[in-house]
């Protein structure tokens, strides 16, 4: 029968954990108060809506641009659509006016009207608006929206008489254009969304002001980020098991100083989501009540095999001075280490997960279903797919606990 733990070794386990703890969140802290001391008041600021419409809306490509533009996912909608309706009362033939009400009324997800000012400003040449009336009548039908899609081709339907338009929004190759290569999206199988990148030859640029999110078109719509990487164009953000229709819109710009002149469309059909089975949080836990849970985070897995350990007393010492750290992932050796040297399984099993496909889903294991909690001491809490045979020198998703009885 094990002995007692004195409380002064207690006491040295909550340490050695908190101390850790807190290393590991000193960078965070005060990081609120630093974004605050960055905060500017800009209320006392007296601006014409016109100038303020621009401010809160302008595209960023926008060749007669004022500003330097603002990205779709950026624009501040309460603000913007009082500023632009009140600029386009003062000046009501301005296309440039009438397209940046449209796009802030896109952006609210009033496509409908969104759709009428794109027209009246794609009517007087604007290129831009020409291509967003196409794109909300493509979005509206991706989603079922039988109305919003018909009155959007009621409005272009206006436009299609002036063929100056089309040229404008989609100008003719030129002779660098033949030149340049785009290769289709390459999907990476990691993350808790899809991603992807696009090579261009040559080489994407990052340009002052280029937002590359502006040039990217996603049917269905999906909550995207866009990034240059390495030269190629990379979009994350797509969910697992779907398929999208996806358009790089013209005006790219690339290392030898000249932009893509014509869209490049692709169909991408992301798979479903690899397994994977971790813990949430960091890589310990400090357990005083019974009612902890062990965080399990899991996608598209039915059932988690979950080994227990427990460190023995007298290799206590020898573990808090740095032979296998507390915290680190453990692979098959590090398992047989601790049952064979250090310590003792204490329990094993399965975990049985109920989640729908492709979701990352969090599975809270009660901690006094596997560990006796009653018992100070740190334990070893090691995951694993149930269906995976992994080699032994890879890593298991690991949780380490701290049962303490301060």
């Amino acid at each position: 029968m094990l002995k007692k733990r004195p409380k002064w070794l207690s006491a040295v386990l909550v340490f050695y954990v908190v101390f850790f703890l807190g290393l590991s969140l000193w960078p965070y802290l005060g990081a609120d108060d630093a974004s605050a001391a960055d905060t500017i008041n800009r209320s006392d600021v007296q601006v014409s809506p016109i100038d303020l419409c621009n401010q809160l809306a302008e595209h960023p490509f926008d060749e007669n641009k004022e500003t330097e533009g603002v990205s779709w996912r950026d624009i501040d909608v309460d603000k913007a659509l009082v500023a632009c309706r009140q600029a386009v009362e003062n000046q009501p033939t301005d296309p440039k006016l009438q397209f940046q009400l449209g796009r802030v009324l896109d952006r609210s997800g009033n496509t409908a009207e969104a759709a009428s000012w794109y027209s009246k400003a794609a009517e007087q040449g604007h290129a831009q608006a020409q291509r967003d009336l196409n794109s909300v009548i493509s979005d509206a039908d991706a989603r079922g929206q039988g109305k919003v899609a018909d009155q959007g081709r009621q409005e272009a339907q206006v436009t299609s008489s002036s063929a100056e338009v089309a040229d404008i929004a989609m100008p003719p190759p030129s002779t660098a254009q033949t030149n340049i290569e785009v290769n289709d999206l390459v999907l990476d199988a990691d993350g808790e969304r899809a991603s992807g990148c696009i090579a261009f030859e040559p080489p994407v640029q990052q340009t002052p002001g280029f937002r590359p999110l502006d040039y990217l078109v996603v049917e269905p719509a999906a909550d995207i980020d866009a990034y240059v990487r390495d030269g190629a164009l990379c979009l994350q953000g797509l969910d697992w098991g779907r398929k999208y229709e996806v358009t790089v819109r013209a005006g790219i710009p690339l290392e030898t100083g000249v932009k893509t002149t014509i869209d490049h469309p692709f169909s991408v059909v992301v798979p479903d989501a690899q397994p994977s089975v971790g813990f949430s949080g960091n890589g310990y836990i400090l357990a005083q009540q019974s009612d902890v849970v062990l965080p399990l985070l899991t996608r598209n897995v039915d059932h988690v095999t979950l080994t227990v350990m427990r460190i023995v007393d007298r290799n206590l010492v020898g573990r808090l001075q740095g032979r296998l750290r507390i915290g680190a992932s453990l692979n098959q050796y590090g398992i047989d280490r601790i049952a064979e040297d250090e310590g003792e399984i204490v329990w094993q099993g399965k975990v049985a997960v109920d989640a729908p496909k492709n979701r990352l889903t969090r599975t809270g294991v009660p901690l006094k279903d596997v560990i006796d909690t009653s018992q100070p001491g740190i334990h070893v809490v090691v995951a694993q797919n149930a269906k995976d045979r992994l080699s032994r020198w890879e890593d298991r998703a690991t949780q380490w606990v701290l049962v303490s009885d301060l």
